[in-house]
């Protein structure tokens, strides 16, 4: 079954909050469907995760699980962090 969406609304960007970050619904949609990514759950109860996209583009996303297949994302983006960076690498060897 194909996990299913819901992002973040900002109402100061009147966007989705990961447009402030330039990623795109598509880029989401990407990330969980075709790439290698970790996943770190966070105190609050909400997931980050880390990957590498097709294009090249490294990001992170914060989400919370609605269900398995239905993820409310709070936001998304690029990772600058070199030792994260080196564990996707590593993960797609």
């Amino acid at each position: 079954m194909p996990i299913e969406f819901d992002f973040y609304f900002d109402d100061e960007l009147q966007d989705f909050h990961i447009r402030k970050h330039e990623v795109t619904e598509y880029e989401i949609n990407d990330f969980f469907k075709n790439s290698v990514y970790f996943t770190r759950k966070r105190k609050d109860g909400s997931f980050t995760s880390y990957g590498k996209l097709r294009n090249g583009r490294y990001i992170k996303v914060v989400y919370r699980k609605i269900t398995n297949y239905y993820y409310n994302i709070i936001t998304a983006y690029d990772v600058d962090d070199l030792s994260i960076i080196n564990e996707i690498e590593e993960m797609e060897e």
